[in-house]
């Protein structure tokens, strides 16, 4: 038992430096990380409680697919959005602007449905 013990004093340590060390990197103060680190951990175990899909983007990584899809036929079309003109997480008014759902039809030769919606998905599931 005192070797388990002293294993996960060891862990518990090795958790303590990397996470000073990240929260120096990120120049933010200890008590201020560990409080958005708790906060993420609360957000994830919600999500995967309730079954929520999570993604994780870091950095500016831009990875993402941008389209319509049909609601009659589950067509989709997928569109050329320069990247970088999108905000990491748009908002509807954004998401207006860069994909307009007005006088939009499904671009399926047999369905032409009205019943479109615009989505927003990473690419990292993607087959190629």
């Amino acid at each position: 038992m005192d070797e388990l013990e002293a294993m996960r004093l060891v862990h518990l340590n090795e958790t303590k430096k990397k996470q000073r060390e990240a929260a120096d990197l990120m120049h933010v103060s200890q008590a201020t990380f560990n409080r958005v680190l708790e906060e993420a951990h609360r957000k994830v175990t919600e999500a995967l409680v309730n079954g929520k899909a999570i993604r994780l983007v870091t950095g500016q990584s831009r990875m993402f697919q941008y389209g319509y899809g049909c609601m009659e036929c589950n067509h989709e079309k997928f569109l050329e959005i320069d990247r970088n003109s999108m905000p990491l997480e748009p908002t509807e008014i954004e998401m207006e602007q860069q994909i307009p759902l007005k006088g939009i039809v499904c671009s399926n030769s047999k369905c032409k449905s009205v019943a479109i919606y615009r989505f927003l998905r990473d690419e990292i599931g993607r087959k190629s």
